[in-house]
């Protein structure tokens, strides 16, 4: 090692301000890549990388002087790529947590200019964030830490995550002793409460904070803030959900193809500009249960929310929201309302219908309906086709139809047949008596005037022989055509 005793010795007046400006946190057999900004301004001296391993001496890993290399570790290598230091771990393991040096060496002195906290965990970084907080550009916030507040004993620890690994230190304090990197920002201990005061809010201090403490090279996130900052007026999309004591309640949080890959929440606002977090889940599509809270992600990137055995305490204001490192999204505020008495018939008779069910019957039923229309389409031109096919062929095998006319009709329609019995001599008696007056044949023929819609009558007369005279004609029956 050329590490000296000279070398040791100078470092002790500089270890005691330093201090980590740059926090990491990565999974067993991920690779990570630390970059070394300050040190990149010394470039033209040897650059070292090493592992603090006391509260005075650093093991030198890697270093790098102009073209000149020197890796002591297989996994480890450092590089200078367009000007810039970066150092690269690959297959990191839980011994590699710890507190890194990158700076510069002279003269066998060595300047600590970047200092990096790496902590490894043996699963991946699972920790979701618990409260959320807006405001508008300009204003000031203060952000309590009370997981970290049961920690104060220990160097407590105020971060802004940058990736899915890293987190930006800002303000530490420990004990009595504060460092605040930014002018806007502080940290205080007040009666033994840790808390964290932003100032003249920019856009850009939107995004997902740590507060935890940190103990022999490790750092607890205990408490994960998302803070979203807006300018202009706060004007999210705000609708009613009901609720009956008792029951569950459902809140929809609708969410676009934007948002497939974001974190989703839901949260209940406790003060105009706070909401604690009661469920939260990655975007890919998935049913959960916790507790009396049960959690949907459906195919449409929407996430449902849905609380058993409500009662009065779960009324208020919920935010939905989602979060992807710097950008925050609060896409939805929904008021619960929680009454007593039936869910299934409320007291003005009419079934209310949530917004979950207004989501599927304005969505599903009109492309069923659709759908019914097209297939009573298909259907009446398949009807319509087979119709005119029987009809063509029984045009085809028809015999031939008498025609009959109009005047045909009428004149079957016209004609009326009656039969008149005419009693004998015997059933009438001697002194009955019959008349008729009838013309001659030609007289009958000189007076009928023929009129096609007059109606014909024929009728039929039945006569018994009294005695043999021959003058009356030995006929039955005549008829008489009137």
């Amino acid at each position: 090692m050329r590490f000296t005793a000279l070398l040791l010795l100078t470092l002790i007046s500089i270890l005691w301000t330093q201090t980590a400006s740059i926090v990491m946190k990565a999974a067993v057999g991920e690779t990570i890549t630390v970059e070394c900004p300050q040190a990149t301004q010394q470039k033209h001296h040897e650059i070292w990388w090493c592992k603090k391993t006391s509260y005075n001496y650093c093991n030198q890993i890697s270093s790098i002087d102009g073209a000149r290399v020197w890796n002591g570790y297989a996994r480890t290598s450092i590089a200078n790529t367009n000007g810039n230091i970066f150092v690269t771990i690959q297959q990191l393991q839980k011994t590699d947590t710890g507190t890194y040096w990158c700076g510069p060496q002279q003269h066998n002195i060595l300047r600590p200019l970047d200092v990096i906290v790496l902590e490894v965990f043996s699963v991946l970084w699972t920790q979701t964030a618990s409260i959320v907080m807006k405001a508008a550009v300009g204003e000031t916030i203060t952000v309590e830490c009370p997981q970290a507040t049961q920690q104060k004993h220990q160097e407590i620890w105020w971060c802004k995550i940058t990736s899915e690994t890293r987190c930006n230190h800002i303000p530490i304090i420990d004990g009595d002793r504060v460092w605040n990197v930014d002018a806007r920002t502080s940290i205080t201990n007040t009666n033994g409460n840790i808390s964290l005061t932003i100032q003249q809010l920019e856009e850009t201090d939107a995004g997902t904070y740590w507060c935890g403490s940190r103990y022999q090279n490790t750092l607890h996130a205990l408490d994960v803030v998302i803070l979203k900052v807006f300018s202009g007026r706060w004007e999210p999309i705000l609708s009613e959900v009901s609720g009956v004591v008792g029951n569950a309640a459902t809140i929809p949080c609708l969410f676009t193809e934007k948002e497939r890959l974001y974190q989703k929440f839901l949260c209940k606002a406790t003060s105009v500009n706070k909401c604690i977090i009661i469920a939260s889940s990655n975007g890919v599509p998935e049913n959960r249960n916790n507790g009396n809270v049960s959690i949907t992600i459906d195919n449409s990137y929407n996430f449902i929310v849905t609380m058993n055995n409500i009662d009065k305490g779960n009324e208020g204001e919920y935010w939905c929201g989602a979060e992807k490192i710097n950008d925050i999204k609060i896409v939805a505020i929904r008021n619960l309302t929680i009454t007593e008495g039936n869910s299934e018939v409320p007291s003005n008779g009419q079934s209310k219908i949530s917004s979950l069910e207004w989501y599927i019957i304005l969505t599903v039923v009109p492309g069923l309906l659709i759908l019914l229309l097209l297939v009573l389409f298909i259907f009446r031109k398949k009807m319509q086709k087979s119709a005119r096919d029987q009809g063509k062929n029984e045009n085809e095998n028809a015999e031939p139809q008498i025609l009959v006319t109009k005047f045909d009709r009428e004149a079957e329609d016209m004609i009326t047949y009656s039969t008149v019995g005419i009693q004998t001599p015997a059933q009438r008696g001697e002194n009955s008596t019959i008349y008729a007056n009838l013309k001659n044949t030609k007289a009958q023929k000189a007076s009928i005037v023929v009129n096609s819609s007059e109606s014909v009558e024929y009728s039929t007369l039945m006569f018994g022989s009294k005695c043999n005279d021959d003058t009356i004609p030995k006929q039955d029956s005549i008829n008489i055509e009137s």
